[in-house]
């Protein structure tokens, strides 16, 4: 009867040797690694173009909007022909093919139909760039996308910043949401937003797609505020 305990014993230490093993292997440390830096490349990307918005807030916002309801003064941006590098401290390499765009959009149910500026930004599961493609090319997706999704929870709960707003971070396949990477609050009955929150997100991309952008698997979306003057 002792010698089966030990034998269990041993059998469980051992599979606890193995899986810690596992977990501490080099290899997945270097994987996990490379995963944090995709992750901080995106937010550092996505950065830079919300500083571009605030920037340029008065010609990418509309005043009062035209068409409540409906995507207003769509503006695509691309990193290099905008001049993106300037609003960054340091010369970024893009390690992912992003894809990014500004647009407005009221609520047509809004007495007041006074436009949010919208900053979006998409890129493929596999779209390295060609620089960083050999180092990269097998970093797992999904694990990046937590990777980010933490580094947006500790930006959130700093509470250090009056322009930090919650971004919208998730996958999507035909227009619809497949996996939510961000914090979602719930609403003032705390109830889930997901569902209204796929419903805006379905009317962006078909709307977006009609005049001319189409968003990639994954996609970053912030409202862009700037400080008022009062």
């Amino acid at each position: 009867m002792q010698a089966a305990i030990i034998l269990v014993l041993m059998a469980v230490f051992l599979s606890f040797s193995v899986a810690e093993m596992g977990r501490n292997d080099s290899s997945n440390t270097i994987e996990s690694f490379k995963a944090e830096n995709v992750a901080a490349n995106i937010l550092q990307y996505q950065d830079s173009i919300m500083q571009y918005g605030r920037a340029n807030y008065d010609l990418l916002h509309l005043a009062v909007s035209i068409n409540p309801g409906n995507i207003e003064q769509v503006t695509p941006i691309d990193y290099t022909a905008n001049g993106l590098a300037k609003y960054n401290q340091k010369n970024l390499l893009l390690f992912l093919n992003y894809k990014s765009v500004f647009f407005n959009y009221t609520n047509s149910s809004e007495s007041n139909p006074m436009p949010v500026l919208y900053a979006a930004t998409s890129w493929y599961g596999d779209g390295y760039t060609n620089d960083v493609v050999q180092g990269y090319a097998k970093v797992s997706m999904p694990e990046i996308m937590g990777e980010l999704g933490s580094n947006l929870s500790k930006r959130l709960y700093q509470g250090d910043s009056t322009y930090w707003v919650v971004p919208w971070v998730f996958s999507q396949s035909g227009c619809n949401i497949t996996e939510l990477y961000s914090q979602l609050p719930n609403d003032s009955s705390g109830n889930s937003m997901f569902d209204k929150l796929n419903s805006i997100f379905s009317l962006f991309c078909k709307q977006l797609k009609d005049k001319g952008y189409t968003f990639k698997q994954y996609v970053y979306i912030s409202p862009v505020f700037i400080k008022s003057d009062t």
